[in-house]
């Protein structure tokens, strides 16, 4: 392909569009260089138009009913959550003493959906949490009283996934390490006992 046409659009002064057509020339040096830049743009455009389309279909409508979490109401039954035993959609929420809220958390279908977050007394956050269907999904973030993160996990399907990090209360690193192929790798943050035989293999 030597030659490329491409539609530009363009803007009248009353804002109606216009296209012009433009033509580019791909031969040579520069023309090769104006197909992989045209190759990583519409490599790009592709990998985000897929991700909007899983994201869209796994994201689920938490109707806006906020009930508290001591409710007697709620039972659970058969691992799904219950209000007036019919299967529970909404919010649930507990609160402190002085009235502030301590915890929030969604569920669809009797099934944790989405976020669960909560705070400490001196309304720092505690921790954020996702879920899909009762089990981790994606980023999980705790931190201590004084705002220091404690950790910065990620899952996929209720299993750690990927990069994992965990810090000591000052602010030093404690774990941190990659998931790959079920495996650990990295600093872990616990030490492993090892026969005199698998020492002498290391």
């Amino acid at each position: 392909m030597d030659f490329m046409v491409l539609p530009v659009r363009l803007l009248s002064k009353s804002n109606s569009e216009n296209y012009q057509f433009v033509s580019l020339s791909l031969r040579g040096r520069k023309g090769e260089e104006i197909k992989k830049t045209i190759f990583r743009i519409a490599l790009v455009l592709w990998l985000f138009i897929s991700l909007q389309f899983s994201c869209s279909n796994e994201e689920v409508n938490i109707p806006s009913v906020f009930i508290l979490q001591n409710s007697p109401s709620f039972t659970i039954k058969n691992g799904m959550l219950l209000y007036n035993k019919k299967v529970f959609s909404g919010w649930q929420y507990s609160l402190y003493a002085n009235g502030d809220t301590a915890k929030i958390i969604s569920f669809y279908n009797g099934k944790k959906q989405g976020l669960e977050k909560a705070w400490w007394e001196n309304n720092r956050v505690k921790f954020i949490y996702h879920f899909s269907n009762d089990v981790y999904e994606g980023n999980v973030k705790e931190w201590y009283e004084s705002g220091q993160l404690y950790r910065d996990f990620y899952y996929h399907n209720g299993h750690e996934f990927g990069q994992q990090k965990a810090y000591k209360s000052d602010g030093r690193i404690k774990v941190n390490y990659i998931i790959k192929e079920g495996r650990k790798y990295g600093l872990t943050g616990v030490k492993n006992c090892v026969t005199v035989g698998d020492a002498d293999s290391i």
